[in-house]
């Protein structure tokens, strides 16, 4: 059960980050997905390795968005896009 949970979640990351490349999204729902799977990944007990990934993209997000304008180190659209489709390498299109 433990598996399935955060295989699951960890889809809903990577479909929402596809659509979020392909124009089709907002980073804010991105955030929110991302902010969902970690919830629902710490409550199942998921790996440390799956929490790392969901820290990470987290960290992203949030240097992109910058929501408050108090992110030390901001990084702009054209970086953030090149850092989801490196994430997304192998994964091929969303389903």
């Amino acid at each position: 059960m433990k598996f399935a949970l955060a295989s699951s979640e960890l889809r809903a990351v990577f479909d929402a980050a596809h659509r979020y490349v392909a124009g089709e999204s907002s980073v804010h729902e991105l955030n929110g997905v991302v902010s969902h799977a970690r919830t629902l990944a710490l409550a199942a007990g998921a790996d440390s390795a799956v929490l790392s990934v969901l820290d990470d993209w987290s960290c992203m997000i949030n240097r992109r968005w910058n929501e408050w304008g108090l992110e030390s180190s901001p990084i702009t659209e054209e970086a953030f896009q090149a850092w989801l489709r490196q994430q997304l390498v192998g994964l091929g299109p969303a389903s």
